[in-house]
């Protein structure tokens, strides 16, 4: 005989089940009669004062917070264009011009009508580190006269797109948001929601200007996050295949390790700090860390860094076996430096600068550099003396610094090997004060050996990530 509760579970079943049945039967209402219905929750809306004066998007505010606010927007009709290849300046740039020409006229009536506000761009995350995919789609508002009636564009690249009522998360911040800019606003925001225990989708985020380039103070942009959705099966997929790319590096859990904040919360190299000095100098033991690696000879020092950015951001931006993006690390740059035998403070031209790899692809394959000069390595477990320095630093302060550092060490009767030592630099170069530098000295100097192994489980899950987000449709 059944049990009583299994068959209260079932005749449950069976309503929910036909319950939905009965709501997929029901009509669809159109767009515009759910912007009709929409009226009246915000049929006393006043445009905030960061529109200036321009139409935009009706929107319920939920909630006002210290540093973010909650919003309600409501059904609107928006035209949009995806710009593919290319960092989000650019993006920004070409998809606001191919928009512009559609509102000045390049329609099938010839239509004309003023600028509206913001202007966004749904942003999509690279599947590692704080770094963004090279494909943007840009959006702008159609006006309220427009909204039914919007007249289709003469340019296949441009659409015209129904978005729905959706919840979004808003983080405001000034000035000119070039990319870094945004990127940083971007991730910070997204660990503020986390800490908040604030569910979103943090696959889909978008960046909202609302200011023209001749406008200087306080100037007025957004971050916006959606709400996360009840998962779909897909949806559910996806945050698996995430789950397994995430896992690599979680997967040491006795490791309380807590980011420095001179990392700007970026993935950066792993310590434990072992002895402190009396002048501050501190004995870090860095675990083993992959590195990706550009080497140069006969050049100075200020080319080489040069050279070694550039190939290091072509690597980033997907210059690599698997056309992959690999997000931003700490330090933002790193150079190994070799001084020269004589007892002067003096280096050889001879230079390998160094980017660490972002925790996921630690442990497992990384994507392999195509361009010539550049090799992944890894490097074991290693003791380093590390002294802090400030300001902008050229290569004479560089080598200044560790040669009195050696000096200072050899005095405390420290162990070191000075076959060669580093400088790390972490900060921006919009950083003015309170600069973090940090020089390196090697107990016993590591031999890195070239990073070989095949590509992995872990590889395959981020390709197949990318796929889920280059399919995903918004929204």
């Amino acid at each position: 005989m059944m049990n009583l509760s299994l068959r209260y579970s079932v005749v449950a079943l069976l309503v929910l089940c036909a319950t939905t049945a009965q709501a997929a039967r029901l009509p669809v209402p159109s767009a515009s009669e759910r912007r009709r219905a929409n009226k009246n929750s915000v049929s006393e809306f006043e445009p905030p004062s960061f529109y200036n004066g321009k139409e935009g998007p009706e929107f319920r505010l939920e909630v006002s917070g210290e540093s973010y606010d909650e919003r309600v927007y409501m059904a609107a009709t928006w035209a949009a264009t995806k710009v593919t290849d290319t960092k989000l300046d650019k993006a920004f740039k070409e998809g606001s011009s191919r928009l512009d020409n559609f509102r000045k006229g390049g329609n099938e009536n010839g239509t004309k009508w003023d600028a509206t506000v913001p202007t966004f761009v749904l942003l999509n995350r690279a599947p590692t580190g704080r770094a963004f995919e090279s494909d943007f789609v840009v959006h702008t508002f159609v006006p309220k006269d427009l909204q039914d009636v919007v007249p289709k564009p003469d340019a296949e690249e441009v659409e015209v797109k129904e978005l729905p009522e959706q919840k979004i998360y808003v983080k405001t911040f000034g000035g000119y948001a070039f990319e870094d800019a945004v990127l940083d606003q971007t991730f910070d925001f997204l660990d503020e929601l986390k800490e908040a225990g604030v569910s979103v989708d943090s696959l889909k985020v978008a960046f909202a200007q609302y200011d023209g380039p001749l406008k200087v103070l306080g100037r007025h942009n957004e971050i916006w996050a959606w709400e996360e959705e009840a998962p779909s099966a897909a949806a559910k997929s996806k945050k698996c295949s995430q789950a397994k790319a995430a896992a690599v590096a979680d997967n040491d859990d006795e490791d309380q390790w807590e980011t420095p904040s001179w990392c700007y919360s970026k993935d950066c190299p792993k310590f434990a700090i072992k002895e402190t000095a009396a002048d501050g100098a501190e004995l870090r033991e860095y675990r083993p860390s992959r590195w990706l690696a550009a080497n140069f000879t006969d050049i100075d020092y200020t080319k080489a860094v040069e050279k070694g950015a550039e190939k290091i951001k072509a690597y980033r931006d997907g210059e690599n076996n698997l056309h992959m993006k690999v997000g931003l690390t700490s330090p933002s740059s790193f150079a190994i430096l070799y001084p020269t035998p004589s007892a002067q403070p003096a280096i050889s031209a001879r230079y390998s600068i160094q980017s660490y790899l972002p925790y996921e692809l630690q442990e497992q394959a990384a994507p392999e550099p195509t361009a010539e000069k550049v090799a992944l390595i890894d490097v074991p477990s290693q003791l380093v003396w590390v002294k802090v320095v400030g300001g902008f630093l050229q290569e004479s302060d560089i080598v200044k610094e560790a040669f009195l550092f050696r000096e200072e060490l050899q005095k405390a009767e420290k162990e070191i090997d000075f076959e060669y030592f580093a400088f790390a630099g972490f900060d921006p170069i919009t950083t003015l004060l309170n600069r973090h530098n940090e020089v390196w000295l090697f107990v016993k100097a590591p031999a890195p050996t070239i990073a070989s192994k095949p590509v992995s489980w872990a590889a395959k899950q981020v390709q197949q990530l990318q796929q889920l987000r280059r399919n995903a449709a918004f929204p």
